[in-house]
Parts: structure tokens; sequence; C-alpha cells
């Protein structure tokens, strides 16, 4: 069993609605969770990426 979390919900949210860059998704969930977009916020969001890419739910596109 798994359990998706708030976070990773969201960035799943934006990914559905437009297929978008990293820095789209840091800038997306700061304004969600009401947070500066740091490097601490990038890195979370490298990880949660890469679970949901380990759980085969996303993958990496060529940047446009």
């Amino acid at each position: 069993t798994h359990i998706l979390d708030i976070a990773s919900g969201e960035l799943l949210l934006g990914l559905m609605e437009r297929p978008t860059g990293r820095t789209d998704l840091c800038a997306r969930l700061g304004v969600f969770l009401e947070v500066d977009t740091d490097a601490n916020l990038e890195a979370a969001v490298s990880r949660i990426l890469g679970s949901l890419e380990d759980l085969g739910l996303v993958e990496p596109a060529a940047e446009c």
C-alpha cells in the first residue's frame, strides 16, 4: 500500500495539466505550500519527481 502525500499530489496535478519543467513545478509547489522557492524546495521537488519516476507515474521529457 502506498500513500500519496500532498506535495506529491500537487506535483502530479501540475503535470496532468500540462508537461512542465522542474522550475515551474517548484514555483507551483511553493505557491501551494506558501513557502519560498529556494534550494530546499528544489531539492524536495527533485526527490519527489525521482520517487514518482521510480513508481512509474512520471517520466522525464526532453526540455522544450
